[in-house]
């Protein structure tokens, strides 16, 4: 889409802004929204704010309002009697997500994420999502300060292709820390992202605590995939096996895409559940 302009402080979050912007997003949702709506089958989406944040908010040309009215915009592409669609407030890491040594301490993502939740409690948002996570101390502070709102919340990590969080936490400790300290106000579960679903491995996580996973579409490393130059993707067969068998043996109840996938992949998942 020749048209189409990413932001280097929004990426897409502004594309809500132009009547371009906003057909092409509206493209893409409503794939997703048919595709659910067809089948019969519950939906999570949210809004492209994973990087507007108050930070890049402040240095783009864009509203300060600019999550409030994502979430505005997603809710319009809903069929009004359709109830099986759940919108999410998307809140990303500060920092690059493959750089871990790059994430907050947990005092730093309470203050720094503060503004972008708060944005979200002023919507009629029905959960909060934390994505692309490298490391334990950046998901403990967002967690904490998530649990202070009323809205239910996910967190979601990047994985390595050992099952660990990019900082070296096992996916198992990570889930059981954050659990243990917000015991009063647990998150609804927790996810992973941003890694094919072979390198998944879910033994050691605690029972109903993993809800679901947005896997690349290819099994190349983080480090290949930043240089590379176009979209890579494997065996689509291949990857809808790998999600499949997650969702069979260990109970995963939301299966998705990340970098790579599209329509495809979706259709492959609701043609074998």
């Amino acid at each position: 889409m020749p048209e189409i302009s990413l932001d280097e402080n929004l990426i897409n979050a502004h594309l809500i802004y132009s009547p371009i912007g906003r057909s092409s997003l509206a493209k893409i949702y409503n794939e997703y929204i048919d595709l659910a709506i067809q089948a019969s089958l519950p939906l999570l989406i949210a809004a492209p704010t994973w990087r507007a944040n108050y930070e890049r908010v402040l240095a783009s040309e864009f509203p300060e309002c600019i999550n409030q009215d994502s979430i505005a915009f997603i809710r319009s592409l809903i069929p009004e009697t359709n109830h099986n669609v759940r919108v999410g407030g998307l809140i990303g890491c500060k920092n690059d997500c493959y750089r871990p040594e790059q994430s907050l301490s947990i005092s730093e993502a309470k203050y720094f994420h503060s503004w972008q939740v708060n944005e979200f409690s002023n919507t009629d948002v029905d959960y909060l999502m934390a994505v692309t996570l490298p490391s334990l101390s950046e998901a403990l502070g967002l967690a904490i300060l998530m649990s202070r709102q009323s809205k239910p919340f996910i967190i979601s990590f990047v994985l390595d292709d050992q099952s660990n969080l990019l900082d070296g936490t096992p996916l198992h400790i990570a889930i059981s820390e954050i659990d243990e300290l917000l015991e009063s106000k647990k998150p609804l579960g927790y996810f992973i992202n941003c890694v094919h679903p072979k390198y998944i491995k879910l033994d050691k996580v605690p029972c109903g605590r993993l809800l679901g996973v947005q896997a690349n579409a290819s099994s190349l490393s983080h480090q290949e995939l930043e240089l590379a130059s176009s979209v890579q993707v494997d065996d689509i067969h291949e990857w809808g096996s790998a999600m499949i068998s997650l969702h069979s043996n260990y109970g995963v109840k939301v299966l998705g895409g990340c970098c790579g996938t599209d329509k495809r992949h979706l259709e492959y998942l609701i043609g074998k559940i």
